[in-house]
C-alpha cells in the first residue's frame, strides 16, 4: 500500500478538447475538456497497469480517488469558467471509496461531469450482471447532483441495451470512431445514426471521439451532430499547473 501512496505523484490529467461545431463556424467553438489519467513522462499513455492496481479493492481505490478529487479540486479553482469531465471505471462504482470522494468534489459539480467507461468489471457479484450492477450505483451518482456521461458506447460493457436501461440518469453519450475504423463506411454511419437515435429520445448530448479529418466533421454537422472530439480538433496535452 504504502507503494501505491508514493505512485500517485507519479500520476497527472492529460486535457483534450470537446468542440460544439456547426455550419456558420466551421472552426467550432470549445465546450470543455475530457481530463485523461496519464503518468507523467510517459508521452500521453495511460498507465493501465498502475491503474489496475489501484482499484483492486476499496482501501487502494480510495489512495488513488484521494488523488483525484485533490487534483480536480485545484485545477476547478484554477479554471472556475471551464467545463471538465473525468472518467470512472465501472470497477470503483463498486466501492464506497468513489462515492466519498464524489461527494467531496458536491462544491464544485457544476463545472464537473462523471464519465463512466466501458470497462468491465472483474468482481461481478451476481447473476444478469450486465443488465442489473450499474444501474444504482450510477443511480446514486445522479443523486449526488452530477452530470454523467457513458463513454465508448458500442464497447466494452457499454451495449445499446445496456445504454438503454440508464437514460433517465445520464446526461451524454460518447461514440469513438475508432473503434470502427476496420467497418465499412455505410456501417459507420449506421452506427452513429443509431446512437443519434437514442440521444433524440432520450433528450440526451451525443459526442462523436475519434474524428481525424474534415471531411468526418461536416458529415456529422449535417446530420445535427455538433458534439466532437479528436485529433483533428486537438490532441491531448500535458495540464500546466499554476
Amino acid at each position: 500500500m504504502d507503494e501505491l501512496e508514493a505512485a500517485v505523484d507519479k500520476l497527472c490529467f492529460y486535457e483534450q478538447p470537446i468542440f460544439a461545431v456547426n455550419n456558420e463556424d466551421t472552426k467550432g467553438k470549445l465546450q470543455e475538456y475530457e481530463l485523461l489519467l496519464r503518468k507523467a513522462g510517459e508521452d500521453n499513455k495511460f498507465p493501465a497497469a498502475l491503474f489496475k492496481e489501484y482499484i483492486r479493492n476499496n482501501e487502494s481505490n480510495r489512495i488513488f480517488c484521494n488523488w483525484m478529487a485533490n487534483e480536480l479540486k485545484e485545477l476547478v479553482k484554477n479554471k472556475p469558467d471551464q467545463y471538465f469531465s473525468f472518467n470512472i471505471d465501472p470497477q470503483q462504482l463498486l466501492y464506497p471509496s468513489t462515492i466519498e470522494a464524489l461527494k467531496a468534489l458536491i462544491p464544485y459539480q457544476k463545472t464537473l461531469m462523471v464519465e463512466i467507461t466501458e470497462a468491465i468489471p472483474s468482481k461481478r457479484y451476481f447473476d444478469q450482471y450486465y443488465n442489473n450492477s450499474m444501474i444504482e450505483p450510477i443511480k446514486q451518482v445522479h443523486e449526488l447532483g452530477f452530470r454523467i456521461a457513458i463513454d465508448d458506447v458500442s464497447s466494452g460493457m457499454n451495449s445499446f441495451n445496456i445504454v438503454r436501461e440508464y437514460g433517465e440518469y445520464i446526461d451524454r453519450i460518447k461514440l469513438s470512431l475508432l473503434q470502427l475504423r476496420n467497418v465499412s463506411k455505410d456501417l459507420v454511419q449506421e452506427t452513429v445514426m443509431l446512437w443519434r437515435s437514442m440521444a433524440i429520445d432520450n433528450q440526451i448530448d451525443l459526442i462523436i471521439e475519434g474524428i481525424d479529418n474534415l471531411s468526418v466533421s461536416d458529415w456529422l454537422v449535417d446530420n445535427s451532430i455538433k458534439l466532437q472530439q479528436g485529433y483533428y480538433w486537438g490532441r491531448p496535452r500535458a495540464i500546466e499547473k499554476n
